[in-house]
């Protein structure tokens, strides 16, 4: 059973809906924090940014008001199955929806601005990025093949040969390389090597600010967030008034009726794919046997590929912080390491 283009357009909402509702809560909740005072905690960014916290707040109310309405709850969404949705928006909701849409732009607008604007660290460090790439000149987040800086190029199925995770002795992470060479993945990644896809007024913002791209300062992946929300907007309320045109023409909302159960055909299979999730590329693999049971199973995770890179950046930092006192070495690892947006928890196995 194959999805319809109608049911494709919503699931890349979702998917993009989910990436300002993480890009938005690291930006403010994790990262502003660095660059607002001595306490360097979430209560102090109201003392520097007040207006900020409250633009912030909004922004991820609505958010998440758009997630429960298409996926059924702000966390872990739970309309999207086999084929389809579950349930699906009405005609008016998703007009409530280009609503918030319209309120949430201007907010994103003037994220960009505040994290465009921030004193970052100069620093410079070479990176292999990947991030998945496509043929139709759309920013390329719901699929694709995967490319990188580096000229490389390659099928999701292709990743348990190309990438390779191993763990180490003093961590309870993984790490992955490519040929034995650390590398990125996430929002710089995406920026930096889908740029030119991004909507009209994301990449005006982009390009009207001080940074070049693409960059090598891992500070910058704030601000590729910061971009993707704008870009993220966009596109969500291209796709809905996409969907609700094809409403207003009859052409039918419900294209194969896939909102009622389908059966399906258990059988023995397998498959691959990829995804950007907000972190970065995402690579899952399931098998099932006769009776649809998981006979086996493979997650790779953003984190899990950054992390090698990650450590590599942060002893070339540590090289570099001589006669910095024991407090300005951990500020200076903690303000890097959250720039990288990690979920640690995601990297274990």
């Amino acid at each position: 059973m194959s999805p319809t283009e109608q049911v494709l357009e919503f699931r890349r909402a979702l998917n993009l809906m989910e990436l300002i509702q993480s890009h938005s809560v690291h930006l403010y909740v994790m990262t502003l924090p660095d660059f607002a005072d001595k306490k360097k905690n979430l209560f102090s960014i109201k003392s520097r940014f007040p207006k900020e916290v409250k633009k912030a707040i909004q922004l991820r109310n609505d958010v998440n008001s758009l997630i429960e309405t298409l996926g059924g709850r702000a966390v872990h969404p739970l309309t999207t199955r086999v084929g389809g949705f579950s349930k699906l928006p009405t005609e008016e909701e998703m007009k409530e929806g280009l609503e918030r849409l319209e309120r949430m732009k201007p907010l994103a607008e003037d994220t960009v601005d505040l994290f465009a604007g921030l004193d970052y660290p100069d620093l410079d460090l070479e990176t292999k990025y990947l991030s998945l790439g496509s043929d139709d000149k759309r920013y390329p987040i719901y699929d694709g093949y995967v490319i990188s800086n580096k000229s490389e190029k390659f099928e999701p199925e292709e990743y348990p040969d190309i990438i390779k995770e191993e763990t180490r002795p003093y961590s309870t992470a993984k790490f992955s390389t490519i040929g034995g060479e650390p590398f990125l993945t996430g929002a710089l990644s995406r920026i930096n090597l889908n740029g030119d896809y991004l909507t009209d007024d994301a990449r005006a913002k982009m390009e009207e600010m001080e940074i070049d791209f693409p960059s090598y300062n891992p500070y910058h992946n704030n601000v590729a967030q910061a971009i993707e929300i704008v870009h993220s907007i966009d596109e969500i309320n291209k796709i809905y008034k996409k969907l609700l045109s094809e409403i207003s023409n009859k052409a039918g909302i419900l294209e194969g009726d896939f909102e009622k159960k389908t059966e399906i055909d258990i059988k023995a299979g397998k498959g691959t794919d990829a995804v950007e999730a907000p972190r970065g590329t995402l690579y899952h693999y399931y098998e099932l046997d006769e009776n649809g049971f998981v006979k086996d199973i493979d997650i790779l995770t953003p984190t899990a590929q950054s992390a090698a890179n990650i450590e590599l950046d942060l002893n070339t930092m540590l090289s570099e912080m001589d006669g910095l006192s024991r407090g300005g070495r951990n500020k200076k690892i903690k303000s890097l390491v959250r720039a990288y947006d990690p979920c640690v928890s995601c990297a274990v196995h």
